[in-house]
C-alpha cells in the first residue's frame, strides 16, 4: 500500500496536472501589476518564460519579436491565443477593443516543442486575406524553427515578408531541422522575396497545410511556395496558390531519399497574369529523381493528387505540369482540372495534350480521370481574377473515400449523384473564394 501511495505521489509531482492550468493575459499598455492575472494587470508583452498547460490570451497591439524556448513537460502544450469578444477568459478589465484589433508580431522563433499559436479568426474560404487575429511580419527567417521540434500549430495568422523585391532571401516558414507534427491552418503567406516554406534538409514528417493562401513570392533563387525535401506523411489540402514563381508551386528539389505518403487535394494553383518579372513556374508539383543517388535525388512514393485546379499558368520551361520523375506507379492522379495553361517551347506539348510531364519522358501520359481542354468549365471566364471557381455544369469524376469526400468550401461530394472533378462541387455552397488583391503589373 505504501509503495502504491508513493508511486502515485511521485507521478503527481513529476507530471503537471491539467487542473492546474490557468489563463493568463497579455496587453500592450497595461498599467497594473504586470502579472498576467487579468486584463487590468496583464503582462505588457509575452513573458520570457511561459508555463506549460496555460493559455495566454493576447489583446490587439504590437508585440515585437519573440523566442519560444520553454522546456517541454511531457506533451503538455502552451497556447498563445488571440482574445476575442466571445473568448477572452476573465471579464475583469476587459474592453471590446482588445478583441477587435489585431495582435502583431515581428520575427518568431520556436526552439522547443508543443505550442499552439492561434489567431482564432481569419483565413480560409471567404476570408483568405482578411480578419486575422494574429499577424507576423518580418524579413529573413520570419518564423523559424532552429532546433528539432514537434507538435507546433500555427493557425489564423497573416504571415508577411518585406516584399517581393527585398534584397535579402526571406523564407516565411524556415523549418530546416527535423520536425514532426507541424500544422499550418487558415493562414495567409505572402509578399516575400523567396519561399513561403523552406523545409530542406529537415527530412521531417507529419506536416499538415490546410485552408491557407500562398501569394506573390519574389525572384530570388529557389523561390517556390514550398521548397521541400525527402519528407513523409504530408497533407496539402484546400489551399490557394496564387502568382508563385520559381521551380514550382510545390517543389522537391533538395536532398536525397524518399518523399513518402503525400496527399495533395482540393487546391487551386493559378496565375493572375499581373506579375511578369520572373519565371512563373517550371512545374505545379515537381520532384527530381533519376536514381543516380546524386545530391538532389528524391523519389516520390505513395502520392495521391486529387481534385485540384491548375489554371492560367504560363511562362516556365515545363509550365502547367505536374512533373514527377521515377515510377508512375508511385503516383495516383485523379479528378483534376487543367484549364488555360500555356506550355513553353521544349516542354513536350501543350496544355491540351501534355500536362502530365515526366522529365525522364518514359511515362508521358496525364493522369486518368482528369479534364484538360480549351473550353472553360467555370461560370466565370477568368476565375483567377474574380475568385469564383464554381463549375457551370457537373464534370463526372471518380468517387473517393474520406477524407477526399469534402470539397474546398465544405460541400460534401457526390450528393447529387455526380462526384465532380476539380476543387469545388457543382451546385453546392457558393464557390466565391474572394478575388485576388494587390493587383499591379510589374
Amino acid at each position: 500500500m505504501k509503495r502504491i501511495f508513493f508511486t502515485a505521489w511521485l507521478i503527481a509531482c513529476l507530471v503537471p496536472s491539467l487542473a492546474s492550468a490557468a489563463n493568463q493575459y497579455v496587453r500592450v499598455g497595461a498599467t497594473g501589476l504586470n502579472n498576467g492575472s487579468d486584463w487590468n494587470n496583464a503582462y505588457t508583452t509575452l513573458p520570457a518564460s511561459l508555463r506549460r498547460g496555460d493559455v495566454y490570451y493576447v489583446a490587439g497591439g504590437a508585440y515585437g519579436t519573440y523566442v519560444f524556448d520553454d522546456a517541454v513537460s511531457g506533451t503538455t502544450p502552451i497556447t498563445i491565443k488571440k482574445a476575442t469578444g466571445s473568448d477572452h477568459g476573465t471579464d475583469a478589465g476587459w474592453q471590446s477593443a482588445y478583441g477587435t484589433t489585431q495582435a502583431q508580431f515581428s520575427n518568431l522563433s520556436f526552439k522547443t516543442s508543443y505550442y499552439v499559436f492561434d489567431g482564432v479568426t481569419g483565413g480560409g474560404p471567404g476570408a483568405w486575406e482578411s480578419n486575422f487575429g494574429f499577424k507576423v511580419k518580418g524579413g529573413y527567417h520570419t518564423i523559424e524553427f532552429p532546433a528539432v521540434v514537434s507538435d507546433i500549430s500555427i493557425r489564423h495568422t497573416d504571415i508577411e515578408g518585406n516584399g517581393r523585391a527585398e534584397a535579402s532571401d526571406t523564407d516565411l516558414i524556415y523549418l530546416v531541422n527535423r520536425y514532426s507534427r507541424i500544422t499550418l491552418s487558415h493562414c495567409f503567406l505572402h509578399d516575400t522575396s523567396r519561399t513561403m516554406i523552406l523545409t530542406w534538409p529537415s527530412g521531417g514528417s507529419d506536416l499538415l497545410i490546410e485552408y491557407s493562401k500562398f501569394a506573390r513570392n519574389g525572384v530570388k533563387e529557389h523561390r517556390e511556395a514550398w521548397s521541400a525535401g525527402p519528407e513523409s506523411n504530408v497533407v496539402v489540402r484546400n489551399n490557394l496558390f496564387e502568382d508563385i514563381m520559381g521551380t514550382g508551386f510545390i517543389a522537391i528539389v533538395n536532398g536525397n531519399g524518399d518523399a513518402t505518403n503525400w496527399s495533395i487535394y482540393g487546391n487551386v494553383f493559378y496565375w493572375t497574369g499581373r506579375y511578369t518579372d520572373g519565371i512563373i513556374n517550371t512545374g505545379v508539383i515537381m520532384n527530381r529523381y533519376d536514381g543516380s543517388g546524386g545530391p538532389i535525388n528524391v523519389r516520390a512514393v505513395n502520392w495521391h493528387i486529387y481534385n485540384n485546379i491548375i489554371a492560367n499558368i504560363g511562362g516556365g520551361s515545363f509550365t502547367a505540369l505536374i512533373a514527377p520523375e521515377g515510377p508512375l506507379s508511385t503516383y495516383v492522379v485523379q479528378n483534376n482540372i487543367w484549364y488555360n495553361n500555356v506550355a513553353a517551347a521544349g516542354s513536350g506539348g501543350t496544355d491540351v495534350d501534355y500536362n502530365w510531364y515526366f522529365a525522364n519522358k518514359s511515362n508521358g501520359a496525364r493522369g486518368a480521370h482528369d479534364i484538360v481542354g480549351t473550353a472553360s468549365p467555370f461560370v466565370d471566364a477568368q476565375p483567377w481574377l474574380t475568385g469564383n471557381w464554381a463549375l457551370k455544369a457537373p464534370i463526372s469524376g471518380i468517387p473517393l473515400a474520406a477524407p477526399y469526400n469534402v470539397d474546398l468550401v465544405g460541400n460534401p461530394r457526390g450528393v447529387d449523384g455526380v462526384w465532380d472533378r476539380g476543387a469545388v462541387e457543382f451546385g453546392g455552397q457558393p464557390a466565391q473564394l474572394s478575388p485576388p488583391t494587390n493587383l499591379r503589373v510589374q
